[in-house]
């Protein structure tokens, strides 16, 4: 692949990552679904024999990571980085390159949500459809394989919500609780300063019954 000299590639990337907005990851996911599977199915009519080489160690070393246990960051991007080199488009492993770092964002933020064994079968049905040449095959099998992290991609999120908003129910049941003690310390150490009245203001009183109705709340 010939390189532009002019062309600084490690200065645009950096420039690519500061101006796009990439807090919406969903977003993110889109545009990898309509350029991975395109990459796909070029793939499957380019391919050479040592980049089927690189795709089956890979998946060995996928295997190898979900036996274990650990992630299996390092060879689904080894997998997809292969397809996109291989389809010999220069444009492709370009803009492949540069958004590729925001991809192992992604990775890494589904690293505890994502379903190893659909990558790992995904994975191995595209490597087949490849090995007999079946582009067509490939495109569906990458755009079935990125939907299904898509759905996965989801389902974090929603639980990531959930777990966010039980932490601040209890965070604010805490902070009630915490209130109300405050409270009443402050109300009993005025009853024994001295110069104190024996029985201090009204609020002394029902403080307590008022707390305790704003907890029953909760």
């Amino acid at each position: 692949m010939k390189k532009n000299p002019f062309i600084d590639d490690t200065s645009i990337s950096r420039s690519l990552m500061m101006s796009m907005d990439i807090s919406n990851s969903l977003d993110l996911l889109e545009f990898r679904k309509a350029i991975e599977i395109e990459i796909a199915h070029l793939a499957a009519k380019r391919m050479q024999s040592h980049d089927i080489q690189i795709l089956e160690r890979s998946l060995v070393d996928m295997k190898v990571c979900i036996k274990m246990e650990s992630s299996i960051i390092v060879p689904d991007l080894v997998f997809h980085e292969t397809l996109a080199r291989s389809t010999n488009n220069e444009v492709i492993i370009q803009v492949y390159n540069y958004v590729s770092e925001f991809f192992k964002r992604i990775c890494i933020e589904m690293a505890v949500y994502d379903d190893v064994e659909n990558a790992l079968y995904y994975h191995r049905q595209i490597l087949n459809a490849i090995k007999k040449g079946e582009a067509d095959k490939c495109f569906r099998l990458m755009r079935a394989h990125i939907e299904d992290v898509q759905q996965h991609y989801h389902g974090m999120l929603y639980t990531s919500d959930l777990i966010h908003r039980q932490i601040l129910v209890v965070r604010d049941k805490k902070r009630m609780k915490g209130g109300g003690r405050e409270r009443s310390e402050k109300d009993t150490s005025a009853f024994f300063l001295p110069g104190r009245r024996a029985y201090p203001s009204s609020s002394f009183s029902i403080s307590p019954t008022s707390n305790h109705a704003t907890m029953s709340k909760y």
